[in-house]
């Protein structure tokens, strides 16, 4: 095969190879540049010269600077200490003062319901424990407040099936209640405390000495279900609350989960809200089953000199 080659080609293999060389020069030149400006500093700094540097100077002051660095960790590190030490000081003050606080029980009747979600919240926010006594029939409609009360800490008890009175059904009545609103509660793995509150109060003695169950009654009745105002609710139970004190609520009524979202900030300052097991327990209270109770007792406390 013959390779012909046209004048054009020619030209522009001659152009190419006439830029190829004209960069060559121009790079070959800047290089060229710097290095004799590199040598003309160096010649003006002669103390600049690797050759010049003393090695062992460096190293003497890295190791002046090591030793001030380990010199200095110490302190910072007790100044650290300090400050922990002060934050646990404060926070176990914290802690005793509010333990210095005077213990009530804050309870719920007749849920869950609609607003039983929205009480939960509340009770979060504020640091609060309540126990719900509730009605077996609304634990099948609202079965998830009840898991969520439960799960977050909160006391479940038995108020019945569906409100009726103890008094009126008798003994094998109410027990056949009692037993069914217990079966649905486990149902949804819901364990209830032993405890039961008749609904209206209506007991009597052959209830409780045959009923193997704490019978919860209260202190303060703020009625709400009657009054259906939370500023009347919430100035009964500053009129009548103490220490041991056992408050009657209802979560179903949304009247009362405004008067509890406004009134526990404001007596969480001197009392702490716990459950019914738990106010019973701090106050050195015995709970047992086929007795009645409305509040918890308050020993006297003995002063030391």
């Amino acid at each position: 095969m013959k390779l012909i080659i046209n004048d054009e080609f020619s030209f522009k293999a001659k152009t190419i190879i006439k830029k190829g060389i004209f960069y060559t020069l121009l790079m070959s030149g800047i290089m060229y540049g710097a290095y004799k400006s590199g040598e003309n500093y160096y010649n003006e700094h002669p103390e600049y010269r690797y050759e010049n540097i003393n090695t062992d100077d460096i190293d003497e002051e890295l190791e002046e600077n090591i030793e001030k660095i380990e010199k200095e960790i110490p302190g910072h590190i007790a100044e650290e200490v300090k400050v922990i030490e002060k934050t646990n000081e404060t926070l176990d003050t914290n802690i005793a003062k509010e333990d210095e606080r005077k213990v009530v029980a804050i309870t719920f009747d007749d849920g869950p319901g609609k607003y039983t979600d929205r009480l939960l919240d509340i009770l979060k926010e504020n640091d609060t424990k309540a126990t719900f006594f509730v009605l077996g029939r609304n634990v099948l409609r609202y079965p998830d407040p009840v898991k969520r009360a439960y799960d977050e800490g909160h006391e479940i008890g038995i108020h019945g099936y569906d409100h009726k009175y103890y008094t009126d059904l008798g003994i094998k009545c109410t027990r056949r209640q009692i037993v069914d609103t217990y079966n649905i509660l486990r149902e949804i793995d819901v364990e209830p405390q032993p405890s039961i509150r008749p609904p209206g109060m209506k007991y009597n003695s052959e209830l409780v000495e045959n009923l193997d169950y704490s019978f919860i009654l209260w202190s303060v009745d703020t009625r709400d279900w009657q009054s259906r105002d939370k500023e009347k609710i919430k100035q009964v139970i500053r009129d009548n609350i103490e220490e041991g004190s056992i408050i009657l609520l209802h979560d179903v009524h949304e009247c009362s989960v405004d008067a509890v979202e406004e009134i526990l900030p404001e007596l969480s300052i001197e009392y702490r809200f716990v459950t019914v097991d738990e106010l019973f327990d701090i106050l050195d209270n015995d709970l047992e089953i086929c007795n009645v109770y409305k509040k918890a007792k308050v020993k006297e406390k003995q002063l030391s000199y």
